[in-house]
């Protein structure tokens, strides 16, 4: 059927979705790399991979950690939040066209990479409105409408609209975008 979102495509299209947190540890830590190391594995196949990122923002573990280390959990967001934004703008008109980013030591590859790690980013964040105790449970909830529903065909049409916009702003569009291609999932 044409309107199921599982069905052929030629070459084989893969959507990836990869969750993790940028408020410290082995997730701000390796979601850049695991994005370029998915686009090596599957590119090796010719098959066409979409990496769509799911993170977490440091204010979902803030009642989680003692106050000492909120300053800390906060600078490891905003750190991961930097990278992740300057390696977002490639490949957008005005911007670098190449970075230097060594993902994986085990192979050989040259340190350069020339596309943008993610197609698409979710940011959850905690509303400062209101209290929400079991964020797992409603990214979870996200997590099963984007894969299983029929938002996934909505969200494809939504990705080739952002695709565009974003390929034809400078580098410099954050003051009014925020990173390239995030969106706030709570």
């Amino acid at each position: 059927d044409h309107d199921n979102p599982y069905r052929q495509n030629e070459p084989p299209h893969f959507e990836v979705f990869i969750y993790g947190s940028v408020a410290g540890g082995t997730g701000s830590g390796a979601f850049l790399p695991l994005a370029y190391l998915m686009k090596d594995i599957i590119g090796e196949f010719n098959w066409i991979p979409q990496l769509i990122g799911n993170l977490m923002l440091p204010s979902l573990f803030l009642n989680k950690v003692p106050r000492r280390l909120h300053a800390d959990i906060n600078a490891n967001g905003y750190a991961a939040l930097k990278e992740l934004e300057h390696l977002m703008q490639l490949g957008t008109e005005g911007s670098i066209s190449e970075e230097e980013f060594h993902y994986n030591p085990e192979r050989d590859h040259s340190p350069e990479v020339t596309e943008k790690p993610y197609d698409f980013v979710y940011l959850a964040d905690k509303p400062s409105s209101f209290e929400l105790e079991e964020y797992k449970n409603a990214i979870a909830d996200a997590a099963y409408l984007l894969l299983y529903s029929p938002l996934l065909g909505a969200q494809e049409s939504n990705l080739d609209n952002y695709e565009k916009h974003q390929k034809g702003r400078v580098a410099n569009y954050s003051v009014y975008y925020g990173s390239n291609n995030c969106a706030v999932l709570i």
